[in-house]
């Protein structure tokens, strides 16, 4: 009886939690390649800077490049000066997402 009793007990601890833990969403290739966009001041002074406009996939190149160097455990070879100041809330969180963004076919539109 008490063997029943906790085997129920924990199915219905597993149901609850399977119910009350969030669900991570599948990334979808456009919003891997809106993650890779920089704000619009960005994009514009770049472009003027260089001369040159890049394309979506441009971005989306360098920011999975840059999430290689900048995201897991070793981050010595990350040449982002501002990633522990202005983004240092946020960059985990990109990090995790572009991650995900590992497993999606993203091609050019």
């Amino acid at each position: 009886f008490f063997f029943a009793l906790s085997r129920m007990m924990a199915m219905k601890f597993v149901a609850l939690l399977l119910i009350l833990l969030p669900v991570a969403a599948a990334m979808t290739a456009d919003e891997c390649i809106a993650l890779a966009q920089p704000p619009d001041f960005v994009r514009r002074w770049s472009s003027w800077w260089s001369g040159v406009e890049k394309t979506p996939m441009e971005y989306y190149e360098k920011s999975m490049d840059s999430s290689l160097r900048c995201c897991g455990a070793d981050t010595s070879a990350c040449k982002c000066p501002i990633r522990n100041w202005l983004y240092a809330s946020r960059w985990q969180d990109w990090c995790g997402k572009m991650q995900q963004c590992k497993k999606v076919p993203v091609t050019a539109p």
